[in-house]
């Protein structure tokens, strides 16, 4: 076990705005979900082995069991603009999220058998309260940053 720590810079929000770090899509296996004061955030590990934490929203969250979905692979998508009823705009996010047996790259996946072992003994994390958040916590825009991870690498 080593030290890691958690910085709300590294968070990425699902959107259109780059300016904030958005992105329109993202994915990758669901390791855990932290509640912050101000939403939960989603901890899905990427095809590198890195941890990128995403911003919760009410779409993600209705959909989302973080009960149930630990461990399993999924991507958020930016479906564009919507209005509601009342008039009020919002984020139309797409949650998909695989339900059926894994394939056998999906099984060679950075911390796969990990998480799984976990949720094979019913150790299955609850929420976990994370580092409080403030405005001062959004993420940078490395939208040009050469090394920024593709959108899509996923194995489905």
């Amino acid at each position: 076990m080593t030290w890691k720590q958690r910085s709300m810079d590294q968070a990425v929000g699902i959107g259109d705005d780059k300016a904030k770090g958005q992105r329109i899509k993202v994915g990758g296996l669901l390791k855990a979900v932290r509640e912050t004061d101000t939403g939960r955030i989603y901890t899905l590990v990427q095809k590198d082995g890195d941890e990128l934490d995403v911003w919760g929203s009410t779409a993600i969250d209705n959909q989302v069991r973080y009960d149930a979905d630990i461990g399993k692979f999924m991507k958020f998508e930016f479906q564009g603009w919507g209005t509601s009823k009342r008039g009020m705009k919002f984020k139309e996010i797409a949650v998909y999220i695989w339900d059926g047996e894994p394939t056998s790259e999906m099984r060679k996946w950075p911390q796969y058998e990990e998480i799984q072992q976990h949720v094979r003994s019913g150790d299955r994390p609850s929420i976990d309260n994370g580092p409080p958040h403030t405005d001062d916590d959004a993420p940078p825009d490395d939208s040009d940053d050469p090394g920024y991870p593709p959108e899509d690498d996923l194995p489905f």
